[in-house]
Protein backbone atom coordinates (compact mmCIF):
# COMPACT_ATOMS: atom_id res chain seq x y z
CA UNK A 1 0.00 0.00 0.00
CA UNK A 2 1.64 3.07 -1.15
CA UNK A 3 0.39 6.87 0.17
CA UNK A 4 2.24 8.85 -2.49
CA UNK A 5 5.61 7.70 -2.19
CA UNK A 6 5.37 6.48 1.13
CA UNK A 7 5.09 2.85 2.17
CA UNK A 8 2.30 2.77 4.89
CA UNK A 9 0.64 -1.05 5.04
CA UNK A 10 0.66 -1.46 9.16
CA UNK A 11 0.97 2.26 9.66
CA UNK A 12 -1.43 4.88 10.31
CA UNK A 13 -1.55 7.64 7.90
CA UNK A 14 -4.39 10.94 7.18
CA UNK A 15 -6.20 10.87 4.27
CA UNK A 16 -8.05 13.91 3.01
CA UNK A 17 -9.26 15.99 0.26
CA UNK A 18 -5.69 17.07 -0.82
CA UNK A 19 -3.93 13.90 0.08
CA UNK A 20 -1.66 11.38 -2.63
CA UNK A 21 -3.11 9.14 -4.00
CA UNK A 22 -3.50 5.87 -2.19
CA UNK A 23 -2.08 2.65 -4.38
CA UNK A 24 -2.88 -0.63 -3.11
CA UNK A 25 -0.58 -3.45 -5.36
CA UNK A 26 -1.37 -6.59 -5.44
CA UNK A 27 0.74 -9.53 -6.24
CA UNK A 28 0.00 -12.56 -8.02
CA UNK A 29 0.47 -16.01 -5.99
CA UNK A 30 -0.23 -15.98 -2.94
CA UNK A 31 -0.25 -19.09 -0.29
CA UNK A 32 -3.01 -20.82 0.71
CA UNK A 33 -2.88 -22.34 4.46
CA UNK A 34 -5.13 -25.58 5.30
CA UNK A 35 -5.45 -28.52 7.49
CA UNK A 36 -7.73 -29.39 10.61
CA UNK A 37 -8.37 -28.69 13.83
CA UNK A 38 -8.43 -32.24 16.30
CA UNK A 39 -11.74 -31.42 18.19
CA UNK A 40 -13.46 -29.99 15.81
CA UNK A 41 -15.21 -26.42 14.88
CA UNK A 42 -13.49 -23.87 15.92
CA UNK A 43 -12.30 -20.04 14.87
CA UNK A 44 -8.94 -20.16 13.33
CA UNK A 45 -6.39 -17.31 12.81
CA UNK A 46 -3.53 -16.15 11.03
CA UNK A 47 -1.39 -13.79 12.75
CA UNK A 48 1.47 -11.95 11.12
CA UNK A 49 4.25 -12.51 13.35
CA UNK A 50 5.38 -8.90 12.22
CA UNK A 51 2.62 -7.28 14.34
CA UNK A 52 0.48 -6.29 11.07
CA UNK A 53 -3.07 -6.16 12.16
CA UNK A 54 -4.08 -5.60 8.76
CA UNK A 55 -2.79 -8.85 7.22
CA UNK A 56 -4.84 -10.93 10.26
CA UNK A 57 -6.88 -13.39 8.72
CA UNK A 58 -9.83 -15.64 9.89
CA UNK A 59 -11.57 -18.67 9.44
CA UNK A 60 -14.42 -21.05 10.89
CA UNK A 61 -13.32 -25.05 10.53
CA UNK A 62 -16.27 -26.90 9.46
CA UNK A 63 -17.82 -29.56 12.35
CA UNK A 64 -14.78 -32.19 10.87
CA UNK A 65 -12.49 -29.53 11.69
CA UNK A 66 -10.98 -29.19 8.20
CA UNK A 67 -10.44 -25.03 7.12
CA UNK A 68 -8.88 -23.40 4.42
CA UNK A 69 -7.71 -20.02 4.11
CA UNK A 70 -6.51 -18.91 0.64
CA UNK A 71 -5.13 -15.84 -0.51
CA UNK A 72 -2.70 -14.93 2.25
CA UNK A 73 0.34 -13.16 1.23
CA UNK A 74 3.68 -14.94 1.51
CA UNK A 75 5.88 -14.82 5.32
CA UNK A 76 5.86 -16.04 8.56
CA UNK A 77 2.46 -16.29 10.73
CA UNK A 78 1.42 -17.87 13.76
CA UNK A 79 -1.94 -19.73 13.68
CA UNK A 80 -4.21 -20.90 16.66
CA UNK A 81 -7.69 -22.24 17.35
CA UNK A 82 -10.15 -20.82 19.40
CA UNK A 83 -13.91 -21.51 20.84
CA UNK A 84 -13.98 -18.07 21.80
CA UNK A 85 -15.60 -15.59 19.30
CA UNK A 86 -13.38 -13.53 17.82
CA UNK A 87 -15.28 -9.72 17.53
CA UNK A 88 -13.81 -7.18 15.38
CA UNK A 89 -12.29 -4.93 18.43
CA UNK A 90 -10.14 -7.97 19.00
CA UNK A 91 -8.01 -7.30 16.06
CA UNK A 92 -6.08 -4.55 17.86
CA UNK A 93 -4.74 -6.65 20.37
CA UNK A 94 -4.18 -9.71 18.38
CA UNK A 95 -1.34 -9.08 16.89
CA UNK A 96 0.67 -7.25 20.11
CA UNK A 97 4.05 -8.84 21.41
CA UNK A 98 2.22 -9.69 24.73
CA UNK A 99 -0.86 -11.39 23.15
CA UNK A 100 0.86 -13.35 20.85
CA UNK A 101 3.72 -14.85 23.54
CA UNK A 102 0.22 -15.56 25.95
CA UNK A 103 -0.85 -17.94 23.18
CA UNK A 104 -0.47 -21.48 24.39
CA UNK A 105 -1.09 -23.94 21.07
CA UNK A 106 -0.40 -21.41 18.26
CA UNK A 107 1.99 -23.05 15.84
CA UNK A 108 4.27 -20.76 13.42
CA UNK A 109 4.05 -21.63 9.94
CA UNK A 110 6.10 -19.68 6.93
CA UNK A 111 3.77 -18.91 4.00
CA UNK A 112 5.85 -19.33 0.51
CA UNK A 113 4.49 -17.63 -2.81
CA UNK A 114 2.08 -19.85 -5.21
CA UNK A 115 2.62 -22.71 -2.31
CA UNK A 116 0.68 -24.57 0.09
CA UNK A 117 0.94 -25.01 4.29
CA UNK A 118 -0.84 -27.21 5.83
CA UNK A 119 -1.34 -27.43 9.82
CA UNK A 120 -2.97 -29.49 12.33
CA UNK A 121 -3.83 -27.42 15.16
CA UNK A 122 -5.68 -28.02 18.51
CA UNK A 123 -7.79 -25.92 20.25
CA UNK A 124 -6.38 -23.13 22.33
CA UNK A 125 -7.77 -21.38 25.81
CA UNK A 126 -8.40 -17.39 25.02
CA UNK A 127 -5.73 -15.60 26.76
CA UNK A 128 -7.23 -13.57 29.88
Amino acid sequence: MLFGDQEVLGKDFDFGPASPPLRIIYKAGAGTVHGSVQEGAANVLLLPQNGASQLVRATTSASDGKFEIRSVAPGDYYAVAFSHSVQSADVSVLVLPDFLGSLSGRMAVHVETGSTASLNLRLAPWPK
